[in-house]
């Protein structure tokens, strides 16, 4: 029964039927009343619940859509681990970036991370002077 937009009651009290609980779930007949009466055993009757309301699938809640229960998540691995993994993936290019910055332009330049070796050559004093690797002294 429904007056101005609420609705009470079940579909099947109009059908001369009691309301029941399926025993086996199935996509295709949960967004359906069902009904049954001490003849005819509990089954789905043809009218479909609104778009929208909440389904039981198995274990899985979702919304009816079309007369069919949708999985909203459809078994996918859920959103937060997504949210984390980006978080992860930019957290390593801030980190990546903000170390290069470092040792580009605040790193004391006397400092190398791999020094480079120049050859030394003797002098007429018998002392060795190094050279860089263009060879000038």
């Amino acid at each position: 029964t429904c007056q101005k937009g609420q609705c009470s009651g079940s579909v099947c009290q109009s059908l001369g039927m009691l309301p029941c609980v399926p025993e086996t779930l199935d996509d295709a007949t949960d967004c359906r009343p069902h009904c049954h009466t001490p003849h005819i055993p509990c089954t789905p009757v043809n009218y479909s619940f609104p778009d929208g309301v909440e389904c039981i699938l198995g274990d899985l809640y979702g919304y009816c859509g079309g007369g069919a229960c949708l999985l909203s998540g459809g078994g996918a691995a859920p959103t937060w681990i997504v949210g984390v993994a980006i978080f992860v993936v930019f957290y390593c290019i801030f980190v990546a970036v903000g170390l290069w910055l470092y040792c580009r332009y605040c790193r004391p330049s006397t400092v190398t991370l791999l020094p480079v070796k120049g050859s030394s050559e003797p002098t007429h004093s018998g002392q060795t002077t190094p050279t860089n690797l263009n060879g000038d002294r």
